[in-house]
């Protein structure tokens, strides 16, 4: 299973090429957001990033992708996760934890722009599946 970053899901939503072409890349496999993710898109057409009414978007996120709830055991592994990067001297944000200990804790792999997770360390405690959409 990929659980997606919300850079990979709102470019997916607005047709960026690099998200349809990753999406069709991994279509064999399971895909899959984190609430967080379904809160960050739904707060992107609240403020117009996106098009669509934030009901609308979560209700098509559920038939394109499964999703995952941050619930506290999840929470718990974000804590985990989140220590265990500071030890290899990185530091994720608040939301980026959340939803890559989501994917983490549900034994899948976490797919994101950001360069951060990247890195050779970060990969030492994390699958990361790199989306570049550059």
């Amino acid at each position: 299973m990929i659980v997606l970053d919300t850079n990979v899901v709102s470019d997916y939503l607005v047709g960026h090429p690099a998200a349809e072409s990753f999406l069709r890349e991994h279509d064999s496999e399971r895909c899959a957001v984190s609430t967080v993710v379904a809160y960050e898109v739904m707060m992107g057409a609240v403020h117009g990033h996106l098009d669509g009414e934030p009901d609308s978007i979560r209700d098509g996120l559920g038939v394109a992708f499964d999703i995952l709830p941050v619930d506290e055991q999840v929470t718990r592994a974000a804590v985990e996760l989140q220590s265990e990067l500071l030890d290899v001297g990185a530091l994720a944000e608040t939301q980026d934890a959340l939803i890559a200990a989501t994917a983490r804790h549900h034994g899948g792999q976490f797919a994101t722009n950001e360069r951060t997770f990247w890195k050779p360390a970060v990969q030492s405690v994390l699958d990361v599946v790199e989306y570049d959409r550059d």
